[in-house]
C-alpha cells in the first residue's frame, strides 16, 4: 500500500508539471520573444561599438583630410587658370545659344511673346498671392524684412558693379505688362532678383506648411532660369548667386525673426500713442 501510494503521488506530480508547462505556452514564448530581441540589440550594441571612432583613428581621418585638403589648395594654386577672354564668356549661355538664336527668328515672334508672358505673369501670380495670405495669416514681418533686405543688397551691389548686356539679350514687352518683372532694357544683371525672389517665396511657403503651393513655386523657379539663361537676360553668375544669396537672406532673418519683430512692434506702439496723442489735442482744441 504504500509503495502504490508513492507511485500515485509520484504520477499526480509528473501530471501536473505537464499541465503546468502545456498551460503557459504563451509566456515562455513571449519569454524567447524578449529573450531574441534584446540579444538582438545586444549585438546591435556591440557592432556599433565595434565601429565606434576611438580618439586615435579620429586622429588619423582628420590628419588624412587636413592632408587631403593641402593638395588640394596646392593643386589648384599650381592650375590657376589663365583665359585671356575680351569679356564676358558664360559657357552656359554659350550652350543654350541656338535656343536664343531660334527664339529670335521673326517667324517664331508669338511662341517668344508667349514664353516671356507665362513666365512674367506666374511671377505677378506667386507675387500677390504670397502677400494675400501673409497679410490674412501672417504671423511673423519676416517676409517684408526679408524681401527688403534681399533687394536692398542687390541695389548696393549694383550700384558698384556694371556689366554689358548679351550678346543675345532680349525682354521685350509681349504686349501685357508685369507688376514683379517688368519689361525693356534693364542692365540690373548682378544679382538676378527674378530667381531670388521665387526662392524667398518658396521658402516662405515652406516655412508656412504649404507644400502644394512651395512645389508650384518651385517649378516656376526652374522655368524662369531657363527664360533668363535662353533670353540672355541675365548671365549664369546672376542666377547662381542670386538664389544661394536669396536661401541664406531668408535663413538669416528667420533665424533673427523674434527681434526682428519686437523691435517693430516697439515702433508700431509708439507711432500709435504719438497718433492718438495728436488726436486728443486736436479733439480739446476744437
Amino acid at each position: 500500500m504504500a509503495s502504490l501510494h508513492a507511485r500515485l503521488i509520484q504520477n499526480g506530480e509528473f501530471l501536473e508539471t505537464a499541465s503546468n508547462s502545456s498551460s503557459l505556452p504563451s509566456t515562455d514564448r513571449s519569454s524567447s520573444d524578449s529573450l531574441d530581441s534584446l540579444e538582438k540589440t545586444s549585438n546591435l550594441k556591440s557592432r556599433q561599438d565595434h565601429f565606434r571612432f576611438t580618439k586615435k583613428s579620429q586622429l588619423y581621418w582628420k590628419l588624412g583630410v587636413a592632408v587631403f585638403g593641402i593638395f588640394v589648395m596646392f593643386f589648384a594654386r599650381v592650375n590657376m587658370p589663365d583665359n585671356p577672354v575680351a569679356g564676358i564668356e558664360d559657357k552656359v549661355l554659350m550652350a543654350f545659344q541656338g535656343v536664343n538664336d531660334w527664339i529670335h527668328l521673326e517667324s517664331n515672334s508669338f511662341i517668344r511673346g508667349a514664353m516671356l508672358f507665362l513666365c512674367a505673369t506666374q511671377i505677378d501670380f506667386i507675387f500677390f498671392t504670397t502677400l494675400i495670405y501673409w497679410v490674412f495669416y501672417g504671423k511673423t514681418g519676416r517676409l517684408p524684412i526679408t524681401i527688403a533686405t534681399f533687394y536692398v543688397i542687390r541695389a548696393l551691389v549694383q550700384s558698384l558693379w556694371w556689366s554689358p548686356y548679351p550678346a543675345g539679350y532680349y525682354w521685350d514687352s509681349p504686349g501685357f505688362p508685369s507688376f514683379v518683372a517688368p519689361y525693356g532694357r534693364g542692365s540690373d544683371f548682378f544679382f538676378s532678383g527674378h530667381s531670388g525672389f521665387l526662392v524667398l517665396m518658396a521658402n516662405e511657403w515652406n516655412t508656412w506648411g504649404k507644400k502644394k503651393m512651395r512645389n508650384y513655386v518651385l517649378i516656376n523657379l526652374v522655368y524662369t532660369i531657363f527664360i533668363l539663361i535662353v533670353y540672355q537676360a541675365h548671365y549664369s553668375i546672376d542666377i547662381f548667386t542670386g538664389v544661394f544669396f536669396a536661401d541664406y537672406c531668408y535663413r538669416r532673418i528667420d533665424s533673427h525673426k523674434e527681434k526682428i519683430d519686437a523691435f517693430f512692434q516697439h515702433i508700431a506702439k509708439k507711432a500709435e500713442e504719438i497718433f492718438g496723442n495728436l488726436r486728443s489735442t486736436e479733439k480739446k482744441s476744437i
